[in-house]
């Protein structure tokens, strides 16, 4: 077949076309694929870093250290503390975990008091009856109600289920004490009829007890909202600041679970005591035993559900618990096996420095030596020379030089004991830094309590804290670590402030204090905190125990 020449170049433009939108095709294709995988592999580095992340914004050390001053923890709550909360069942698991081996599983008992509450009753006692624990108890004392909740109870029939009525009202106290005088258990928990547990709040709480042999108590986190179909507004948990107990009670009697043994020193709830029966029960326990925070979230509570509740303690309530558990670190003194040589440096003021003296006097120990560095202040000083190593430098050159001078003139076989002039020592203070300063192998220096009341600080540091109670603020936004398990009494500090401190005369040769000249005492405390942890690789401890006084805010 012949063909014009015009038709040959239509034919050869057409197929120049089909070949150029052929190529056009083919190249979007390729791009097309070359897109796809770098969508595939922007979207594996967005995972990557999104899981990074969520990893990254995980920090249950800080959670826990938070805790410590601020145990109510209010929605809506941060993704880290959501992501602690899941932690915090996953710590659950690990506890229930360990009952599953046991072979013969220990009697748990649980007390219930109830009063007036036919409404939500069953829900309490349902949650018992519904844990993965078989082995308990439960114990309800029906206090004289009047609503219709004793023919309630008298309808339920349960070999776990031992119910007493009272024919009069004995409150909370008396009605729990009836039901102490009756359990079997080991152990015993206790369940308001307004609240609920989890399914493994009784195995995770055994499970503590077996990870802690030598925990006579324990109390764990708990779930807070306003009614059973509304959303959590709160978490309650505090890891065991001692101080803060005293000061206010942060553990709801709900998730709190003691050995049995402990009413052997414990005499159970004071029915003297209108409310704030339970923050007395459990500071009798902590003074005599030993307590254990367990972060484990498996307890309800339920603010709104049952419309007799008591109030929060009142402050004449407060007052009268906080007397009859005055802070007490140390019943009897000790004798202290090496000397301490007390330096008091004296560089910007001489306030409250003769109630310190006096309350090293008032201690009446031997082996120790009082050295006050006084920098060219003009003070009296006549009056301390009886008692007291007097240094006193012509130009004031700061802090440093004063803490320097009074080491300097310190026995080189006696330890020393840093002391602000504002602090007002007691008994057992010294003899406790001094032992824990030998007895823990990697300590480098000792820091005391530092108790403060009726100052503005006291919000600063602890939000729901009553600024009339006193408050240890040494560990305040200075905790290094700390452990998940948690019984209160030795913490792994930053740094030590100028207020109280113990240093070992083998720690003190170790470091070149010429070398340094600070006029403010921070900084010179700073560095030599930073000296120990790092460079010798050693650790400032905070001991609760130690109970040492702010003067400045007596």
């Amino acid at each position: 077949m012949k063909f014009s020449k015009k038709y040959k170049e239509k034919i050869l433009n057409r197929s120049d076309k089909y070949n150029f939108y052929k190529n056009e095709y083919e190249n979007l294709i390729k791009n097309q694929k070359n897109l796809n995988n770098e969508i595939s592999e922007l979207k594996k580095i967005l995972k990557d870093n999104e899981i990074k992340n969520h990893e990254s914004n995980f920090d249950f050390n800080s959670f826990l250290i938070s805790s410590y001053y601020s145990p109510f923890i209010n929605a809506p709550f941060t993704d880290n503390q959501l992501c602690c909360f899941e932690f915090m069942e996953l710590i659950g698991d690990y506890l229930c975990s360990k009952v599953d081996k046991l072979i013969k599983k220990p009697l748990i008992s649980v007390i219930m008091p109830v009063f007036n509450r036919k409404d939500v009753v069953l829900n309490a006692i349902n949650s018992v009856l519904s844990q993965s624990y078989e082995n308990f108890e439960l114990v309800i004392v029906d206090d004289a109600s009047t609503d219709g909740t004793t023919e309630l109870l008298k309808e339920i029939s349960h070999e776990k289920v031992n119910i007493i009525y009272n024919t009069e009202n004995k409150d909370a106290s008396g009605a729990r004490n009836i039901a102490l005088n009756e359990v079997n258990g080991d152990y015993i928990a206790y369940l308001d009829s307004d609240n609920l547990f989890d399914k493994d709040y009784l195995k995770a709480s055994i499970g503590a007890f077996i990870e802690f042999p030598d925990a006579d108590a324990i109390y764990s986190a708990q779930k807070r909202y306003d009614f059973y179909d509304s959303k959590l507004s709160q978490v309650l948990f505090g890891h065991l600041n001692k101080s803060l107990l005293f000061n206010q009670n942060y553990i709801d009697i709900n998730c709190f679970v003691h050995k049995k043994d402990v009413l052997e020193k414990v005499s159970g709830f004071d029915e003297d005591l209108a409310i704030g029966e339970d923050w007395d029960l459990i500071l009798k326990i902590n003074k005599y035993y030993k307590l254990y925070s367990i972060p484990f979230l498996l307890s309800k509570y339920y603010l709104k559900v049952a419309n007799n509740r008591k109030l929060d303690t009142t402050p004449a309530n407060r007052d009268k618990v906080y007397e009859k558990n005055q802070l007490k670190f140390s019943d009897k003194q000790n004798k202290l096996n090496k000397n301490v040589d007390i330096i008091i440096p004296i560089y910007d003021n001489d306030h409250n420095l003769e109630e310190c003296v006096n309350s090293i006097l008032a201690l009446n120990l031997e082996n120790i030596k009082i050295i006050i560095s006084n920098n060219n202040i003009n003070i009296s000083i006549e009056k301390f020379k009886k008692n007291a190593t007097i240094i006193t430098e012509k130009n004031n050159l700061g802090f440093s030089d004063a803490l320097i001078n009074g080491i300097q003139s310190s026995n080189p076989n006696s330890d020393i004991l840093i002391l602000n002039q504002n602090s007002i020592l007691t008994a057992g203070a010294i003899e406790l830094m001094q032992r824990y300063a030998y007895d823990l192998s990697d300590c480098g220096l000792i820091v005391s309590n530092q108790l403060i009341k009726d100052s503005h600080l006291i919000k600063k540091y602890a939000p729901h804290a009553h600024d009339d109670y006193w408050l240890d603020i040494a560990p305040y936004d200075n905790i290094l670590q700390l452990p998940v398990f948690f019984n209160g009494e030795i913490l792994e500090l930053m740094h030590s402030s100028f207020f109280c401190s113990y240093l070992r005369r083998d720690i003190y040769e170790k470091i070149n204090f010429n070398a340094l000249n600070f006029k403010q005492s921070d900084e010179f405390m700073f560095f030599i905190s930073e000296y120990i942890r790092r460079i010798l690789n050693l650790k400032i401890y905070h001991a609760s125990g130690i109970k040492v006084y702010n003067h400045s805010d007596f």
